[in-house]
């Protein structure tokens, strides 16, 4: 088993249930999500249940950056 474990996720969309899943299941000492969001409110609140049990960096991309908001 590896010492330093890190999860890399992208194009989640609005549905972080899967990286929450793998969170809880592989317990990585970070996740890194590679953009194409889609959130309505901040990151965080998608992320709140794992947010004290990692680190969690974030990259965006184009579609993130479609509107003002």
């Amino acid at each position: 088993m590896p010492e330093n474990k890190i999860l890399f996720a992208g194009d989640p969309h609005g549905c972080f249930k899967n990286i929450i899943s793998a969170v809880q299941e592989y317990c990585p000492d970070a996740v890194i999500l590679l953009g194409n969001f889609n959130l309505i409110a901040p990151l965080d609140c998608y992320l709140e249940s794992i947010i004290d049990k990692t680190a969690i960096y974030w990259i965006p991309v184009n579609h993130d950056f479609d509107s003002v908001a």
